[in-house]
């Protein structure tokens, strides 16, 4: 009897120890999994996420990689991606001559409306005013004509 429970007990030791290891293996994983989860996301801020699909190939639980993302990031992956999006957003502005619709449209909203009030609410300022901001203070101009 006594060789069943310390057999028992040894096994129960075992247990724990490879449980141990492996959940230390499963954060850097996780990890990893976040990180090229967000590479992902920078690579094509326009693109269309599909939080379901990086799960399945990244082959992790929902809660778990909603739970490591928020805590590497600060945010949930819908929220970071939207951030991307505006972040672009500014660029384009700054950069190029496409028009707010065109911008909208190549970050893959689909109301330009509905973007314009979205960069407003993220920046404090349309996305009309924010490139007249912009390329007024490239040329120097602050607008009072004088």
């Amino acid at each position: 009897m006594r060789r069943t429970a310390a057999a028992a007990k040894t096994l129960e030791i075992l247990a724990r120890l490879v449980g141990a290891a492996a959940a230390g293996r499963a954060v850097p994983r996780l990890q990893e999994v976040v990180s090229r989860a967000r590479l992902r996301l920078e690579e094509d801020p326009g693109g269309l996420p599909v939080v379901n699909e990086m799960i399945e190939e990244f082959d992790v639980s929902r809660t778990h990689f909603f739970r490591i993302f928020k805590e590497q990031t600060g945010q949930s992956p819908y929220k970071y991606h939207l951030q991307l999006k505006i972040r672009r957003a500014g660029e384009m502005l700054r950069d190029s001559n496409l028009t707010v619709k065109q911008i909208s449209i190549a970050l893959g909203f689909r109301n330009p409306y509905h973007f314009s009030k979205l960069f407003r609410t993220k920046t404090g300022t349309s996305p009309r005013q924010y490139r007249h901001h912009w390329r007024s203070m490239a040329t120097g101009d602050d607008g009072s004509g004088g």
